[in-house]
């Protein structure tokens, strides 16, 4: 029963997690810098460096949360990892839209290429 659960117990699964976190948000920060140094970059480098940066600071409060078994930080690990998935469902929703427009679009210009090929072997 989860009432009876303590906050240690419950912070018990970002503890073991907090190595993994910690590491997937350092490269996150390194490769949002990365990105960052282009001009081209900087549209979209800010969002690993977000991501990485809230994965980082849930990895560190969920041990502290266990260290010290309180539910506040325990709360704020849990938000920040709330807000990184909502980021990461945003993002991809928004590169499936991109990636089925250009889709749509190159097989539309292949279309009227090849039909504009079509007419000129017609006029031949």
């Amino acid at each position: 029963m989860i009432g009876t659960l303590t906050p240690r117990e419950l912070a018990q699964p970002l503890y073991d997690a907090r190595g993994w976190m910690k590491f997937l948000g350092v490269l996150n920060i390194i490769s949002g810098v990365l990105a960052c140094l282009t001009i081209v970059g900087i549209l979209w480098g800010w969002l690993p460096l977000w991501q990485g940066i809230l994965l980082f600071n849930a990895g560190k409060q969920g041990e502290l949360s266990w260290q010290g078994e309180d539910p506040e930080r325990l709360r704020d690990a849990l938000r920040q990892l709330k807000t990184y998935f909502i980021i990461s469902g945003v993002s991809m929703l928004l590169t499936m839209a991109l990636a089925a427009f250009f889709l749509i679009a190159i097989l539309g210009l292949g279309a009227i290429g090849l039909l504009s090929g079509l007419e000129a072997l017609q006029t031949i």
